[in-house]
């Protein structure tokens, strides 16, 4: 097709009529793509300047830099915790599509954007000086939901469907000493890992459990999930060093980085005795445990069985509805110095604590 044409078809395609159904023009297109009879074709340039924002990002390692002047160059930060020393700087940006049919003619039809989006990760220490960054790109087309994970001093990041931070035992602890004003003792609730170091190379793992504290109200906690990062932001060498495997894709990208985050939840106690319940559903009456709290007490909780549910390749997803023989909730006041904590979950701060469960 000639250039000029497709200018021509380009400049169509931005006057017909917004009002069109969006969905069925998707499943139209994607029916036409299969078939080997339309393309998809970018509009214009990009709302986001990804070398721009990588280099502003460079700029905070090149030189001793404060907090105030990070902000004067990447702006308000998108998560910020003070007491913790961390921020997460987010833009967001898209490219726009239109496709275009040859049906025999070339027919142009809007089509859904990508998806831009940069994430800078800044660590600061006491004094508000920097510490550590880390920053990446991701371009995502319509259906996608790619992922990538952070790492700067003590911090990780990733963004996934559902976005986390999560902080070293050590410093989490810290942060801990320093803002407390009650007496109060601290579980961390995760599951047991072995089956995902068995089955990450040719599978998927997942972790999850309603829990009940004192039969309060329930907590759904998301604790094991895997993570998908496009080939073309880590590299083979970063991916086998976070613990990932190099996994073939069919999208954008021709692999991905599979890895799979250990999320230990953390909750504040009032010191005395608690019941712990975990379940499988609502409907499940699950497993109990029962924890004697003492001020600056430690708990790890790990849960253990059919919490943790892996899918080989090939394989169709299957869980239980209800806890059963092998279903365990180990509490220990063993905690392992490379455990991470999550201190933000899905749009929700989860330290420093607003209250604790009396």
């Amino acid at each position: 097709m000639r250039l000029a044409s497709l200018h021509m078809l380009l400049a169509s395609a931005q006057r017909i009529d917004h009002m069109l159904d969006r969905t069925l023009i998707v499943m139209m297109f994607a029916a036409a793509i299969f078939a080997g009879c339309a393309a998809e074709v970018p509009v214009g340039r990009p709302t986001l300047d990804q070398s721009a924002a990588e280099a502003r990002a460079s700029e905070i390692g090149s030189r001793a830099i404060s907090r105030a002047g990070v902000h004067e160059l990447l702006g308000e930060p998108w998560l910020a915790s003070a007491p913790l020393g961390v921020e997460v700087y987010r833009l967001a940006g898209k490219q726009r599509n239109v496709g275009v049919i040859f049906a025999p003619y070339p027919v142009p039809v809007p089509f859904l954007s990508d998806k831009l989006v940069t994430y800078t990760l800044v660590t600061y220490d006491a004094e508000g000086l920097v510490v550590a960054k880390d920053f990446s790109f991701l371009h995502a087309a319509p259906g996608e939901w790619p992922g990538l994970m952070l790492r700067a001093g003590d911090f990780e990041f990733v963004h996934a469907p559902q976005d986390t931070l999560s902080v070293t035992l050590d410093r989490f602890l810290q942060a801990q000493a320093a803002g407390s004003t009650e007496p109060a003792c601290t579980i961390l609730v995760g599951c047991d890992v072995a089956p995902v170091i068995a089955t990450a190379a040719g599978g998927l793992c997942t972790c999850a459990a309603n829990m009940y504290l004192d039969e309060g109200k329930r907590l759904s906690l998301i604790l094991t999930r895997p993570l998908f990062q496009p080939g073309s932001t880590i590299s083979v060498t970063e991916c086998n060093q976070l613990g990932g495997y190099v996994r073939a894709l069919a999208g954008r990208d021709p692999s991905a980085c599979q890895l799979t985050p250990q999320l230990w939840r953390p909750q504040s106690l009032a010191p005395g005795q608690h019941k712990l319940r975990f379940a499988l559903s609502r409907s499940d009456p699950g497993i109990t445990s029962e924890l004697t709290c003492r001020p600056g007490e430690v708990t790890l909780v790990t849960l253990a069985g059919h919490f943790m549910e892996c899918q080989r390749d090939g394989q169709l997803p299957t869980r239980r509805r209800k806890a059963g023989p092998g279903d365990t909730a180990v509490l220990s006041p063993e905690v392992p110095a490379e455990l991470r904590v999550v201190v933000y979950d899905n749009g929700r701060w989860l330290f420093p604590w607003t209250q604790t469960i009396p």
